[in-house]
């Protein structure tokens, strides 16, 4: 979890003030296993990337992104670039 609170620090946003979330996923309902103390977090990595794609698409949009696959652009870098292209 380390590497991406310290990719969310740099990135210098202010906290956004709005009644809604950006970004929402399907809920991960107690046994599951995609979440608590026996899960193998299997989907962090696919959910991290739905989030940014999710936070990119309510940056162009303005509306609340429910992100329940993963779109196209699945690059890290390039969604984060493009991220803070609208905070500069």
């Amino acid at each position: 979890m380390g590497k991406y609170k310290e990719i969310y620090s740099s990135l210098n946003i202010p906290k956004i003030n709005a009644n809604t979330d950006p970004v929402r996923h399907e809920s991960w309902d107690a046994g599951n296993m995609y979440v608590g103390k026996y899960s193998k977090l299997s989907t962090l990595d696919d959910n991290y990337i739905s989030s940014l794609q999710g936070w990119l698409l309510y940056l162009k949009t303005g509306r609340t992104q429910y992100m329940d696959y993963l779109h196209e652009n699945t690059n890290e870098e390039e969604l984060l670039k493009e991220i803070k292209e609208y905070y500069l």
